[in-house]
């Protein structure tokens, strides 16, 4: 996707990038002037990678939200006019990168929806959720299923609804890759746009926008190449608390916070969360997804433990 469209969204919302035209007005995001942005005097909250060093921290205000990269960029999001300001000018791949990836989920948080990093794929009206930490190869089994017939909602952002049954749809619809993991799906540098040293998939046949039932929530473990594919249930609180973990969160207020432990405990109550031990290499890829289609095709429709299985 170029820096001149307008990017569908989860929950109706639209984007307008830098320079899109047709469209750009009745956006609910749009890009506009480089400006100044003032970081708020309060403390903000802080994302972490596994390390412990803050890469991110953002700020939810009464009528705006200030997200500070840092080293890259400070972001502001005007909640009345839709406008996002970036207080430097980037390249388009990091802006677009920013944008979509990582200020779009924070604003679906902020306007209340329930946002997972994970990737979106499902088969026969069946969604399933994969979560798990950076590294953990969500986009590539991602990609691997849709090249295998499934549909592929995206690679990075889920937003839940506890609806009966309860539904997913991805923050938009886009896959983005290594350069290790295209090349072990044997997919040619060219298939995409560079972004960070990753590619996109330039909206591939397999992408979808619309909201699927869901059925099962997958956390990813990475194993060494020839150990087994392995599904392991979570019970009880640690299915909420593995969730609570994955969120995207703009703030833990005192009415977000019951909100999203509500809407997750009634979620866990419908859907089916587990560990899934992905082997390395093609070979484990396969081997997974075999069996994320074989717990799909036997999921209830209320959380009635699968038992542990291998494949």
């Amino acid at each position: 996707m170029g820096p001149d469209e307008v990017v569908a969204c989860a929950r109706g919302m639209s984007v307008a990038q830098r320079q899109a035209g047709t469209g750009r007005e009745q956006a609910s995001l749009r890009v506009g002037n480089v400006a100044p942005v003032d970081a708020p005097a309060h403390p903000p909250f802080e994302a972490r990678l596994p390390n412990g060093t803050v890469w991110r921290r953002h700020w939810a205000e009464a009528h705006r939200l200030v997200v500070d990269f840092l080293g890259v960029a400070r972001v502001e999001v005007q909640d009345g006019s839709g406008t996002v300001v970036f207080d430097r000018p980037l390249s388009d791949q990091m802006e677009q990168h920013l944008l979509l990836d990582h200020v779009l989920p924070l604003v679906l948080a902020r306007a209340g929806e329930v946002v997972l990093h994970g990737g979106v794929v499902s088969r026969s009206g069946r969604a399933v959720v994969l979560i798990g930490s950076t590294g953990a190869g969500k986009s590539t089994l991602t990609a691997f299923a849709g090249q295998r017939g499934w549909s592929i909602g995206g690679d990075d952002g889920a937003v839940l609804t506890a609806t009966k049954p309860p539904s997913v749809e991805p923050t938009y619809a886009t896959v983005r890759l290594t350069p290790a993991g295209a090349q072990l799906l044997g997919i040619a540098p060219d298939a995409g746009s560079a972004v960070l040293g990753k590619m996109r998939l330039e909206q591939p046949p397999l992408c979808r926008q619309s909201p699927v039932p869901l059925h099962l929530i997958a956390l990813l473990q990475p194993v060494p190449a020839g150990a087994a594919a392995r599904w392991e249930p979570f019970v009880g609180v640690e299915a909420h608390a593995r969730l609570l973990s994955s969120t995207f969160h703009a703030d833990f207020s005192a009415e977000y916070l019951p909100t999203v432990v509500r809407t997750l405990g009634s979620i866990v109550d419908s859907v089916v969360v587990g560990r899934l031990n992905v082997p390395r290499g093609w070979n484990g890829l396969a081997e997974a997804e075999d069996l994320l289609r074989a717990l799909l095709a036997v999921s209830p429709v209320g959380p009635a433990p699968l038992h542990e299985a291998t494949r």
